[in-house]
């Protein structure tokens, strides 16, 4: 296994579940757990993901947690299994499918009961609005889309790639089973006039008229509409729908028999061996053809950077004919597989698949790879910084809400380092020690209690002071060493600021021997800093002075003083208040000064 994570929303739902939710109109407020319950999420447990490596395989689990009977939403997972052999007949050349099983009825019901629990819990008018939304829709379409349309539908719905079916390889097709094949096809005729007649009402300037065809013994619908035709095909078994008439006609001949069918190659057996027979959901995907796209982008990149960048190129830089060809670098890829499991714990998903990375799509998209490439790229590494930062916040959030929990029981926020002890600072036991009671981690702090009149350092210690806290941690920065925080308090201003005496204007919150109260914070707790976060990643988090920082040398932010952290431009900050907001490195010097002390008279306003 090379990574795993998880979210526990059973933990959240405990701790939040009792929350009141704003309703206008409706008293009393309903709660997230009535909410939680409307929905069927009140036996969602853990959502767990592990990856790692099978072999030549990267392989991935995805594990969500529902025990016992599911309803609402939760209750569309219960869908019938399906195997391999359900499945209609594919194009022989098709690389990339995706079929699952859905009982449209059974969903459908699913889906307007869950919306009926909601609904109770918002005000009256939300359910006659419903109501006539329903009935406008029934009848703009002129049906009840469950009765006439969803009722003649089958369970095992399939989207292919038929690479032969469309221009430039771009063909696909829509398959879906049959249960009652005279339903459906009076639903889906009157379906197509409606959005014809729909269409037409806006005024469209050609004519599109619906033609009836007899091939292979079934009638085949289509809409010529200038460069596409929709087509559809409906017998005792399947629905076949495509763009084109040629890929509905192909799939009659396949399942009569008279066009071969995809079959398993070896690959496909070997990753299919591997993973659960029967399942809700199915996904194939074969990146050779893809990356070989890919790959075809390689070498005319190559002679372009060459070309009109040569100042780059090095005399390392690789030439064009030193590429391999992409034959070679495809070699070792194989078909990617991926299933859907549910269980009577929940649901699982299986992985295998040859790149440790997201398939790509293989129906012939390759062109639209490197453009979706350089689009994703920075969007991805953006949304991880920002996750990053959002995770940094709630942590000083923690530490802030851990501050006051400890004044409301001992009357002041606690000291810098730990008091009654003949040690330095840099020795004595941090101010992160006092609240560990306040962040869950009462056991390791009992623990520790026993030797707290030690040296931080000390072998009485060692064993206690070398735990990691996760709320002590940046998930921007590394963990160099155990032990280690990236968190630090505000000493105030100047070298000596953590041994200045109360009252005085350059006192920040903390200091070696200083015990402030919400009442000493004369500029105002949402004024000024408590703590911030830091860009130094071997601070002992149980060390005294080490722990507390001031404002020596400007610039004060990702400057000499070690204040700042991963994200670009600035750091986050830990008000007094609890309030977590995130200050530029290039704020104002005295500005910064200002929001450093409490007691220096000059409160600010905005910054």
């Amino acid at each position: 296994m090379a990574s795993l994570g998880w979210l526990d929303f059973g933990s959240l739902r405990k701790r939040f579940g009792d929350i009141p939710l704003p309703v206008p109109e409706v008293q009393p407020s309903p709660t997230v757990n009535d909410f939680s319950e409307a929905l069927g999420l009140t036996n969602l447990g853990a959502i767990a993901a592990q990856f790692g490596y099978q072999g030549k395989a990267c392989v991935a689990r995805t594990y969500i947690e529902a025990p016992g009977e599911r309803t609402g939403l939760l209750a569309l997972i219960d869908q019938p299994l399906i195997e391999l052999d359900d499945l209609p007949a594919l194009p022989p050349q098709a690389t990339a499918f995706a079929a699952f099983s859905l009982d449209p009825v059974k969903s459908c019901d699913i889906v307007e009961d869950t919306i009926q629990n909601v609904l109770k819990l918002l005000p009256p008018e939300a359910a006659d609005q419903y109501q006539q939304v329903k009935a406008m829709a029934r009848g703009v379409l002129g049906m009840d889309l469950r009765e006439d349309l969803l009722a003649g539908m089958g369970n095992v719905h399939c989207v292919y790639a038929d690479p032969a079916g469309g221009p430039f390889g771009l063909g696909f097709g829509a398959a879906c089973s049959v249960r009652d094949a005279a339903k459906l096809r009076q639903g889906t005729n009157a379906l197509i006039q409606t959005i014809l007649n729909q269409i037409q009402n806006q005024g469209l300037d050609f004519p599109l008229v619906v033609q009836k065809a007899k091939v292979e013994g079934r009638e085949v619908t289509t809409v010529p509409a200038t460069f596409v035709t929709p087509s559809l095909s409906i017998d005792d078994k399947w629905m076949c729908l495509s763009p084109f008439p040629q890929p509905v006609k192909a799939f009659l001949m396949r399942q009569d028999g008279n066009l071969p069918r995809w079959q398993p190659t070896a690959e496909h057996k070997e990753g299919f061996a591997q993973l659960p027979q029967k399942f809700t959901a199915l996904t194939v995907d074969d990146p050779r053809s893809s990356m070989e796209a890919l790959y075809s982008f390689v070498p005319m990149l190559n002679s372009g950077i060459q070309t009109l960048a040569p100042t780059i190129t090095g005399p390392d830089f690789i030439n064009a004919a030193e590429l391999p060809p992409s034959e070679i670098v495809c070699a070792p890829l194989f078909p990617n597989i991926s299933v859907s499991v549910p269980g009577r714990n929940g649901t699982e998903y299986h992985t295998r698949q040859s790149l440790p990375v997201t398939p790509m799509p293989s129906a012939s998209s390759g062109v639209a790879i490197p453009v979706l490439v350089a689009l994703l790229l920075p969007a991805v590494q953006s949304a991880r910084e920002a996750a990053r930062r959002t995770q940094s916040m709630n942590n000083l959030k923690m530490l802030g809400l851990a501050m006051h929990n400890y004044h409301d029981v001992y009357n002041h926020f606690p000291v810098g380092t730990e008091q009654d002890t003949k040690l330095d600072p840099d020795q004595r036991l941090s101010f992160l020690y006092a609240v560990l009671p306040f962040m869950e981690e009462a056991p390791l702090y009992n623990q520790m209690q026993r030797s707290a009149k030690q040296a931080w350092d000390s072998e009485a210690l060692a064993d206690w002071t070398s735990n990691s806290i996760q709320n002590y941690l940046n998930p921007g920065l590394p963990e160099d060493m155990p032990g280690v925080t990236h968190y630090v308090g505000m000493a105030g201003i100047g070298e000596d600021a953590a041994d200045l005496k109360l009252p005085h204007e350059r006192a920040g919150i903390f200091g070696h021997d200083r015990k402030t109260r919400i009442r000493d914070v004369l500029d105002g707790t949402s004024n000024t800093i408590m703590m911030t976060e830091t860009s130094e990643t071997g601070i002992p988090w149980a060390q005294g002075s080490v722990t507390l920082k001031s404002l020596t040398q400007e610039p004060y932010i990702n400057g000499p003083d070690g204040i700042g952290g991963p994200s670009r431009g600035g750091c986050n900050v830990l008000f007094a208040d609890g309030s977590v907001r995130f200050i530029s490195e290039n704020i104002d010097p005295e500005t910064m000064r200002r929001l450093s002390a409490m007691q220096d008279g000059k409160p600010v306003d905005g910054f």
